[in-house]
């Protein structure tokens, strides 16, 4: 199953779970907050992640489990303050200005 397969397959899958049709997110090392963005849409995309590697025989073995999610879920929730504290400093022009 080639790349757009793949992508197609996923986005039916995310469809008959009722979630909107979305792409995961890759974590950006250089932006502070994308793992917290990351972590948001997977924990959103979360039925159709587990769907989808559930048809797969190939991704079976990489099923996520629920005390990962439950992980992942922590870790979101942890990174919160830190995600709003990163959205308050890209207002800003000049650290110490407000907007």
């Amino acid at each position: 199953m080639d790349r757009k397969q793949r992508l197609e397959k996923f986005r039916a899958t995310c469809t008959g779970v009722g979630v909107k049709p979305l792409k995961l997110i890759s974590n950006v090392p250089t932006r502070w907050n994308s793992v917290y963005k990351m972590l948001e849409r997977a924990l959103f995309l979360r039925k159709a992640v587990d769907g989808f590697v559930a048809q797969n025989k190939v991704l079976k073995k990489l099923a996520i489990s629920k005390e990962e999610w439950d992980h992942a879920e922590f870790i979101f929730n942890l990174l919160l303050p830190f995600n709003a504290c990163s959205n308050r400093l890209e207002q800003l022009t000049r650290p110490g200005n407000t907007p």
